[in-house]
């Protein structure tokens, strides 16, 4: 993990692509220790600062996940969704990439209900159960487990509520934001 921080350089963050500013009209004063200078109407951010932010948050994750902590990452963007499946599936935690369900994380029973429905359908497609019933019933069960496939893919396996919740977008997942 040292060695993570240690090759962690403001180098790094530019090869990576960081975000270097925004328009003067975005400005937000919680933005303000972030902001380096003003130049033509454009905010320009201070990497020095940004990187310290960063690395005190990897810590942050790192100790986290030692303690054996869940992160359930949330990142529903078009933009998104790829890496957001992708690297929560290489830690092993759970995520949500194509919607948030309101009351994913203060009504958890009623969520764990329909994740029980899901791999129950999931189970009746396996043992051949919907080819046996009659074609609207079978498209229509099948037509529920893709829809619940969508929602519930990633946090399928979540036994209890996740300790730390990694937002992607504050803005966009402000319902997750609010719930946690």
């Amino acid at each position: 993990m040292t060695s993570i921080l240690n090759e962690l350089t403001i180098k790094n963050l530019l090869d990576a692509g960081v975000h270097l500013g925004h328009l003067t009209k975005y400005y937000n004063p919680k933005n303000d220790n972030f902001i380096f200078c003003t130049h033509s109407r454009i905010s320009i951010f201070n990497l020095t600062v940004s990187l310290e932010y960063l690395k005190i948050a990897i810590n942050f994750i790192a100790n986290s996940v030692k303690e054996g902590k869940t992160i359930l990452f949330v990142g529903t963007k078009k933009s998104a969704k790829n890496a957001v499946e992708e690297f929560a599936e290489k830690c092993g935690m759970p995520y949500v990439n194509y919607r948030w369900l309101g009351g994913m994380l203060t009504n958890y029973q009623t969520i764990k209900q329909s994740i029980k429905r899901f791999f129950k359908l999931q189970a009746m497609s396996a043992d051949g159960t919907l080819v046996r019933l009659t074609k609207k019933e079978g498209l229509s069960l099948l037509k529920e487990l893709e829809r619940l496939n969508l929602y519930f893919c990633g946090i399928k396996h979540m036994k209890k509520l996740p300790d730390i919740l990694f937002v992607l977008d504050v803005n966009k997942e402000n319902i997750a934001v609010k719930e946690a």
